[in-house]
């Protein structure tokens, strides 16, 4: 995965290959206390609470491994989605790859 970060002038600007570039305009005194970095993890964090991104695009958006995006999340006490759904397929994948 290729991502580039640059902030100039206020601007946000991620490009991701294969994907849509977006330029987010940050308020000044933001822009003065979050490195590029820190506004994709925020972004990402804010899209996965509110359920818009799943754990692998929002690992994605933040330029984070799944398991590195999860250690940022524990350490800010946010909650996983793991609902009855999610358990009942991931059973079925268990139960496939044991059959093999």
């Amino acid at each position: 995965m290729d991502q580039e970060i640059a902030l100039k002038g206020g601007r946000v600007r991620m490009a991701v290959e294969r994907h849509k570039n977006m330029t987010l305009t940050l308020p000044e005194n933001l822009e003065a206390r979050l490195s590029p970095r820190e506004a994709s993890l925020y972004l990402a964090i804010g899209l996965f609470v509110t359920e818009e991104a799943t754990l692998g695009q929002a690992a994605e958006i933040a330029a984070l491994s799944q398991a590195d995006f999860l250690r940022e999340l524990g350490r800010r006490r946010i909650p996983l989605h793991y609902g009855s759904e999610e358990l009942a397929a991931d059973l079925r994948t268990v139960e496939s790859l044991a059959a093999r």
